[in-house]
């Protein structure tokens, strides 16, 4: 049963790839959620869901793309051992790092730690992208004073971005 439902949303994402919008992306989630509380769940953020949907968007995008591979959680050595979300590969080369948020509406420090771990890591150039499904005021001058100083990084708050397509919003990054 769980299988066919994860199944349908991967095959939803691949089918739209080129053309599903950073709100129809947020729309899963957040649709999600509040299908999840509704039948007896209590919380309003969850990650491994939001996690999933991004994993899934990942692999449609860089299909067909070399020899891309999308790992999740793998502890990576930098300057100390980090777990970045999501880490893609081309053959022996990171070739991008992608963080994802359910929200902005972290402190500056949530934000500082995310960019930490994420510089971390980068070798030279590499571009990262932070995903945030929901827009919260109380982290916005968090995240411009954070992109303002991190090299080839972008932050994409889904509910902002809005009808831009996500492929649109992610080529910015990753070309």
């Amino acid at each position: 049963m769980f299988k066919s439902f994860f199944k349908s949303i991967q095959e939803h994402i691949t089918e739209n790839i080129d053309t599903i919008t950073c709100s129809e992306f947020r729309d899963l989630y957040v649709d999600f959620v509040k299908a999840h509380n509704e039948y007896g769940g209590g919380t309003k953020d969850l990650t491994g869901f939001s996690e999933f949907l991004v994993s899934n968007y990942l692999g449609a995008y860089f299909r067909g793309k070399g020899e891309i591979q999308i790992l999740h959680d793998k502890p990576l050595v930098g300057r100390k051992l980090q777990h970045p979300d999501f880490q893609i590969w081309n053959n022996e080369e990171l070739v991008g790092l992608v963080s994802v948020k359910a929200n902005t509406a972290g402190s500056i420090k949530m934000y500082g730690q995310d960019k930490e771990r994420l510089e971390n890591v980068k070798q030279g150039n590499t571009p990262s992208i932070t995903i945030c499904f929901y827009k919260g005021n109380a982290g916005l001058k968090s995240i411009q004073k954070i992109e303002q100083t991190m090299i080839n990084h972008k932050f994409i708050i889904l509910e902002q971005e809005g009808t831009k397509s996500l492929k649109e919003a992610i080529d910015q990054v990753f070309r």
